[in-house]
């Protein structure tokens, strides 16, 4: 697995003519849908250049977790190895589309599967990644009710430790 260096938005992934500088909105972070209504859910950690991604078949509760790192070769490229359960523990690539806004997954053992950002609705204007103190991280996504969000919570390098729905008081614009 190749690593990048690690400033995004500051400093090249690569060298030389090649090299590129990715912005704030070039961010892989966020919630991304695939078929049969998976959903991963990436996160950022302390290394712009590693990720972590929690993949769920709808209940909340992670499938699978495992750490993703940024090509040095090309920032749409994303390389890991899935755990031991899914595929023999196979190593997996992302390949993102320009914009981000999807990728397709490769693994040995399974098909090419595709994924697509989920935007926030627009009254969800609090749907993000968030980063606590003492290695508290939390992620907020949308739901099909704009009123309504799914909030999970984890420390470290555990799962989600809280999976809860907050829902916009009546009285307030603040949820």
């Amino acid at each position: 697995m190749d690593l990048a260096p690690a400033a995004v938005g500051a400093e090249p992934l690569l060298s030389g003519e090649e090299a590129v500088v990715l912005s704030c909105e070039d961010s892989i972070v966020g919630t991304y849908d695939g078929p049969a209504g998976f959903h991963t859910f990436i996160t950022a950690t302390a290394d712009p250049n590693v990720v972590r991604a929690n993949g769920s078949w709808g209940s909340g509760r992670p499938s699978f977790v495992c750490e993703m790192v940024r090509s040095s070769t090309s920032p749409l490229v994303w390389n890991g190895v899935l755990p031991p359960q899914l595929f023999g523990g196979a190593p997996v690539r992302w390949e993102f589309e320009p914009g981000m806004g999807a990728f397709t997954s490769t693994a040995g053992g399974k098909p090419p599967t595709r994924y697509v950002k989920r935007v926030a609705y627009s009254d969800s204007t609090i749907a993000g990644t968030y980063d606590g103190p003492g290695e508290l991280h939390c992620v907020i996504v949308p739901t099909a009710d704009p009123n309504v969000v799914q909030a999970r919570g984890s420390w470290g390098n555990r799962s989600n430790l809280m999976v809860y729905e907050m829902s916009r008081s009546s009285t307030s614009q603040t949820v």
